[in-house]
């Protein structure tokens, strides 16, 4: 039978003592030692531990997740054993430097113009001796596909220095000295950040670039005007991409090839394999990092106290500017005159070499240079070629001029023509004659965050035909935020900036839209959206550009960004603007559609701080 014991019963009576033997009493004593042996060890090492390991965020190494940001200026120039050219190897591109280098913007595979590195040759002795030069370029695809190029050294332990002397962006011309940019300009703050050059943000994961180098220089990567062995001198108008990167160039064998003072060999290039027709008559050469350099041979027109030094554009004071010339009826002249072939918004040649021995030309001696040099132009004005100049000029009279007759356009020396020491005949055109295409009415809004006095300039290459207020070496107004400016030259108020004329050199946008007539208002409203402008400008832009978009069936509409209008018509503000949006329309009317061929629109710019926006079309 079972029993059930219930746990609340009282414990029974403790029994009696026991008594117990020496050796027992031994074991106990030696228990307790153990035990208190044991007890203290314990004590000690849980007491004293966490005085020797402290918690994990104070012995992080700040150091290996953020490096001391290094900024060094090294005077020396950097002596380079060059690899040639067509063994100059690619090299892996970083995805974080990638990142930084295009703001995260993506590249269309079917551009073709992911980032490349190209190793060019080692740094021998010095601070770098044994770095590997390399250029890395990249494209940003979008308006008009932009390409950036950095110069690089690469240590064998993997450290990277930027140097910043040497960064250019090339998009639908040259790279002119004048806009030749430093890499922290391109980078900017953010981009600094990202290197831990600002000592702000650890470095983007893979990025291991820690220095920027300031002052190193590369003589062969320096670039300026030049002289042959004969003393003729040549205008440097800039630097174009690789002959490999990012289309493969093939130069034909030139018929007529100078050397330089410095070694160099230039080659006249008249155009057959180089998918830039605007290089035509120009002369270059592949430089030492598989870049091609361009240069004018000068004609001698200007003397040193008129060359055009101010204006920044594409092509230099050897084709631009006021020419040291007396007329045979002598006055001297004071007219600018342009020696580019011009269309589209700029520029579509270097220099316009025309045949004087065709039926349209029949040329007279008119004056001479400061260097006794011959000036012809054209004995009449009466010839189909110069009907659409002499109504250009009769549409467009400057301010106290009368434009009517054929003989005041004569008198005006509307060309001139001379002949170079190649046996070339160049034709320079006066400013002050409208072109058959021209940067149509762009406007220049100016936003700053409180009302301020700004000056601000700008440089199209073949100058202005009209502006709105006049242009006095510049526009000195002052603006306040909702964009109305106070003219300070006449006191008037005016809602932006206006001016015509000519940019750089140009080529028609290679990405674009075919829209159908009745579509052209809903596409421009949407992209202009896209693109940046604001309700009033896109009005603006519309009640423009619409009315002359209405008689053909179809039309073909491409858009330039920022960075190519910056090439046409370098602009220059007195505060730089915290956000500078520049677009540029370029349209052709169609009888019929054609396949369309459209760009990958970028991301829509925040206006932060001062904005500065401006927007134009090519006008035919």
């Amino acid at each position: 039978m079972r029993k059930t014991i219930k746990t609340n019963l009282a414990p029974p009576p403790r029994p009696a003592r026991a008594e117990h033997s020496p050796v027992v009493w031994v074991s106990i004593v030696v228990v307790i030692v153990a035990l208190a042996f044991a007890v203290g060890w314990a004590w000690n090492k849980f007491k004293v531990e966490p005085v020797e390991v402290p918690p994990t965020e104070e012995v992080v190494v700040e150091e290996t997740t953020k490096p001391e940001p290094t900024i060094v200026t090294d005077p020396n120039t950097l002596t380079i054993e060059w690899t040639e050219v067509g063994d100059q190897k690619k090299r892996e591109t970083d995805s974080g430097w990638n990142n930084i280098v295009f703001g995260g913007q993506e590249l269309l595979p079917e551009d073709g113009v992911g980032p490349k590195a190209f190793g060019l040759g080692t740094v021998k002795g010095g601070t770098y001796d044994g770095y590997e030069l390399q250029s890395y370029i990249g494209g940003i695809s979008g308006l008009g596909v932009t390409y950036r190029n950095f110069y690089l050294l690469v240590a064998p332990t993997g450290e990277i220095v930027v140097l910043d002397k040497y960064a250019s962006e090339v998009s639908s011309s040259f790279t002119a000295p004048v806009r030749q940019a430093t890499a922290s300009s391109f980078l900017g703050e953010e981009g600094l950040a990202s290197l831990g050059l600002n000592n702000q943000e650890a470095p983007s994961p893979g990025a291991q670039v820690i220095i920027l180098d300031t002052g190193a220089k590369i003589a062969e990567l320096e670039t300026d005007k030049a002289k042959d062995k004969d003393g003729q001198s040549y205008s440097l108008i800039g630097v174009w991409q690789r002959v490999d990167y990012p289309n493969e160039i093939s130069f034909s064998d030139s018929e007529t090839e100078v050397e330089l003072e410095n070694g160099n060999v230039l080659s006249l290039y008249n155009g057959s394999d180089f998918d830039i027709p605007f290089a035509n008559e120009l002369f270059y050469y592949v430089r030492q990092d598989g870049r091609t350099v361009w240069y004018n041979l000068d004609l001698g027109l200007w003397t040193d106290n008129n060359e055009t030094t101010g204006i920044q554009g594409d092509l230099t004071s050897s084709v631009t500017g006021v020419p040291t010339i007396t007329w045979s009826d002598g006055t001297v002249n004071s007219a600018s005159y342009f020696g580019g072939k011009m269309g589209g918004c700029g520029t579509t040649a270097g220099l316009n070499v025309v045949d004087v021995d065709s039926d349209e030309f029949d040329l007279v001696e008119a004056g001479l240079t400061a260097n006794g040099e011959k000036v012809y132009e054209p004995k009449s004005y009466e010839g189909d070629y110069y009907t659409s100049s002499f109504e250009g000029w009769r549409a467009w009279p400057q301010e106290g001029e009368t434009h009517e007759t054929l003989e005041q356009f004569a008198a005006a020396h509307p060309f001139f023509y001379v002949q170079d020491s190649l046996g070339r005949w160049i034709e320079f055109k006066n400013s002050s004659i409208l072109p058959m295409a021209e940067c149509g009415k762009p406007v220049i809004y100016l936003y700053p965050e409180t009302t301020t006095d700004l000056d601000v300039a700008l440089y199209p290459q073949g100058g202005f035909t009209y502006t709105e207020p006049v242009y006095k070496n510049g526009w000195r107004v002052t603006a306040s935020p909702d964009g109305t400016l106070i003219n300070r030259d006449d006191g008037e108020d005016y809602p932006y900036l206006f001016w015509e004329g000519r940019g750089g050199i140009y080529v028609s946008p290679n990405r674009y839209w075919v829209v159908k007539q009745s579509g052209v208002h809903d596409f421009l409203v949407s992209t202009l959206a896209r693109l940046g402008l604001n309700t009033k400008e896109t009005t603006d832009f519309i009640e423009f550009w619409e009315p002359r978009m209405q008689s053909a069936a179809y039309y073909k509409i491409g858009f330039y960004g920022t960075s190519v209008m910056n090439q046409l018509a370098p602009l220059s503000i007195s505060e730089t603007p915290d956000t500078l949006i520049r677009i540029l329309m370029d349209y052709e009317p169609l009888d019929a559609p054609i396949k369309a061929n459209p760009p990958a629109l970028p991301t829509t710019p925040e206006r932060d701080g001062f904005t500065v926006v401006e927007w134009g079309g090519v006008l035919r």
